[in-house]
């Protein structure tokens, strides 16, 4: 008899014949107890199995035999196969408890089982040297090619893991040596609105980001794409900044979705050779602003940016906009053109708040420091003035300040302010007075050219800086008068420590707002915002009045709910179960609608809502469950025989389901199975006795690959088996048997 410590190995020698029940007593022989096994190894030396139906089917029925081993792998047991048959599945550990409702909890187990890709860098990264003149923003990461990731089969490099309270993790892991940050950069083919990706560092248990949902992420590409970039490049979510030279990326895949419908690649990375959290990189003379309370509050209205354009990575820096309009936040981002001159380039953007000294001077960072994902939708954006402005896709966190401006035209000899961070660093501050106007253009892709203009001819402005300067990253930063009202955003310029009769300049704020701005910022078109606003918001109200519609579509579920105070967006929550700590987030609306277009036909959902702002989000609400129709309902109950030949059956119509029914005579186990034809995932629902309301038991992938099997005991009555595609977008042939157990 075997004990606790032993291996077990079976050595499995057959043709290709069919397998039948007698494989339980062979089985039975071989384990007499099967609770005393802890491993199995199946060998085969027969290389061509791989593929075999038959040889998988054994495998199943010793995995019933052994069913009270503890899961490592595949189902139960350890299996060494051949590398061809490599499913990379892997079944980690289910201890973490309810509390923990992230599906990435088990990061530090996965992580250690992650297969690696290795980037090969572009030798030697050579960082640009600042240059005088120049109006191109600073350059931070080199784009490298990942050909092993660039093909359709992209996923099959990801290993396959099974989630905490259900569904599936892929998970990859991509180095690229000696860098000090990455970005991936994922053509979307395919991406469910339900699905989650989410980023790790080398060490981290928690994402570098919030994790990103397959809507927000569609969100994105469609922007791109109704902004005119049809290319791949419009087609290409970059993750957000993951510090390091090791990226972990894992996706979740919620039940109810086939693996397949997430269709993406990953052809290339930004390699980031500086430090997204560069502190103590800008030259001597700059000054800690920090160290002057008088704009202590205006500094908080600055961000430093970082984002990535045909894989190279960039950063600058900008600030939000206050309008006419005090009751609200909407959160208007204004930069310079020659940053983010594109939708595509605005959709990648991330922006660093409170990346500032905790003290005058200080090494250490100020413990308000946030990064906001997400990226922005551009508005408008202007070479004639170096302008770019958006709307964050996110709002900032709470403590901001929304400058105001003017479009008075500035006089020269006018005291001005300018936040910013220079080359990456730490926030600074620069005091001058305006020099001159000036007429510029850009003399080539990269330099621009400067001639002296009047107040009506010239666009520009030219600053001299008594105190500070400004440098590369500078870019796109607001000049500010004396009212901390915004004249003007950074282009370039020729000043510096070394060069102090140089000047900064910057684009006319007032020409630009003339030009395209005042129809989002002044309704009333108003001239002058006298003063910046920061917020003083609270966390807003739990929704109310949730209502989610009941068999009332056949593509959707609908929910809807009444507005909360001071809310600016809104989560949409949804789980198969009345309980929140089961509850996946599944979309965001800006609205009080969201259609969950992802609900499979005939499938009871519950759904919450909770409000956000830029001070926090609300509470769950109350739930309210609803469900989308079956399109195509069959009428016909097939039937099936106890015992009896294997039946075939189709999914016509995408969110279609099958009936059948058999009768059971004696109580015992029976065992209800699916194979795959064309369908190659399904879900079975068994309902009775005598009742199609009454369901038993559910499965979706206790079969063959990602068949579905139940194995039950049954008394005498009538029983109903539902059959539905695991994916709603899915259709395709099956096989499906009911027989008795004989162990």
């Amino acid at each position: 008899m075997m004990t606790n410590s032993q291996l077990t190995i079976l050595e499995l020698v057959f043709n290709d014949t069919w397998v039948t029940d007698s494989l339980y007593y062979q089985c039975y022989n071989v384990f007499p107890q099967p609770s005393t096994i802890t491993d199995l190894t199946v060998i085969t030396q027969d290389k061509t199995m791989n593929n075999n139906s038959i040889f998988q089917r054994i495998l199943r029925h010793i995995f019933l035999c052994c069913a009270s081993i503890s899961i490592t792998a595949v189902a139960a047991p350890v299996i060494s196969v051949p590398a061809a048959l490599d499913q990379r599945v892997v079944h980690t550990a289910q201890s973490a408890t309810t509390a923990q409702r992230s599906p990435f909890a088990n990061i530090v187990t996965i992580r250690r089982q992650l297969p690696m890709i290795t980037a090969i860098p572009i030798t030697p990264i050579i960082p640009p040297l600042s240059q005088e003149g120049i109006a191109t923003p600073t350059l931070i990461g080199e784009s490298i090619d990942l050909s092993k990731l660039s093909g359709a089969d992209a996923i099959r490099h990801f290993v396959r893991f099974s989630a905490p309270y259900g569904g599936t993790l892929l998970g990859l892991r991509i180095d690229s040596p000696e860098a000090k940050g990455i970005r991936l950069g994922l053509q979307i083919k395919e991406l469910p609105a339900t699905v989650q990706l989410a980023f790790f560092t080398a060490e981290s248990t928690n994402p570098v980001a919030p994790p990103s949902i397959g809507s927000e992420i569609n969100q994105l590409l469609d922007a791109n794409r109704v902004a005119g970039d049809l290319s791949a490049e419009g087609q290409t979510y970059w993750s957000p900044v993951i510090a390091g030279e090791t990226a972990v990326f894992l996706i979740y895949i919620p039940n109810g979705i086939d693996v397949d419908d997430v269709q993406l690649s990953i052809p290339k990375l930004s390699h980031l050779f500086q430090d997204p959290l560069s502190a103590q990189s800008a030259s001597y003379c700059n000054l800690d602003v920090n160290c002057y309370a008088d704009w202590k509050d205006e500094a908080g209205g600055v961000a430093k940016m970082i984002y990535t354009d045909h894989g190279y990575s960039y950063r600058c820096t900008g600030s939000l906009l206050n309008d006419s309009d005090n009751t609200t936040q909407i959160p208007y981002f204004l930069s310079a053109n020659h940053c983010i001159s594109t939708q595509t380039a605005a959709s990648t953007l991330e922006t660093e708040w409170f990346y500032q000294s905790s003290s005058c001077n200080g090494k250490t960072r100020d413990s308000r420091y946030t990064r906001l994902t997400g990226g922005a939708q551009l508005l408008y954006q202007s070479d004639a003035t170096d302008t770019s402005f958006m709307k964050l896709n996110k709002q900032p966190p709470s403590g901001v300040l929304y400058f105001g401006w003017t479009t008075a035209i500035p006089a020269v000899n006018d005291n001005v302010i300018g936040i910013h961070h220079p080359d990456g660093d730490l926030k600074k501050i620069s005091f001058g007075k305006i020099d001159a106007y000036q007429d510029c253009h850009a003399s080539s892709a990269d330099y621009f050219s400067c001639y002296s203009a009047s107040s009506s001819t010239g666009d520009y402005l030219d600053i001299d800086w008594s105190s500070g300067t400004t440098e590369a990253g500078s870019s796109g930063s607001a000049l500010l008068n004396n009212n901390s009202q915004v004249l003007g955003t950074l282009w370039g310029g020729n000043d510096s420590c070394y060069n102090t009769t140089g000047t900064s300049t910057y684009g006319r704020f007032d020409v630009a707002y003339n030009a395209g701005l005042k129809q989002w910022l002044s309704a009333s078109d108003t001239s002058n915002i006298t003063t910046p606003m920061t917020p003083l918001l609270t966390i807003p109200s739990v929704p109310t009045s949730i209502s989610a519609s009941d068999g009332t579509k056949t593509d959707r579920v609908q929910i809807t709910w009444n507005v909360s105070t001071n809310a600016s967006s809104y989560e949409i929550w949804r789980s198969t179960f009345n309980n929140t700590v089961l509850a996946t987030k599944i979309g965001t609306s800006t609205t009080t609608t969201y259609d969950d277009v992802s609900a499979v036909a005939g499938t009871t959902y519950y759904y919450w809502v909770k409000a956000v702002n830029a001070a926090g989000t609300s509470g769950f609400s109350a739930f309210n469950s609803g469900y989308c129709t079956i399109s195509t309902a069959l009428s016909t109950i097939s039937a099936l025989t106890v015992n009896g030949m294997m039946s075939s059956g189709q999914i016509v119509t995408a969110g279609g389901a099958n009936w059948y029914q058999f009768v059971v005579k004696t109580a015992n186990y029976y065992v209800l199975e699916t194979w795959s034809g064309t369908l190659s995932d399904n879900y079975m629902e068994l309902y009775g006795p005598n009742s199609q309301t009454l369901i038993l038991e559910e499965d979706d992938d206790d079969g063959l690959g990602n068949m579905a099997k139940i194995t039950r005991w049954l008394t005498p009555g009538t029983y109903y088996v539902k059959i539905r595609a695991y994916s709603a977008l899915k259709t395709g042939s099956y096989f499906i048997m009911i027989r008795r157990s004989y162990w």
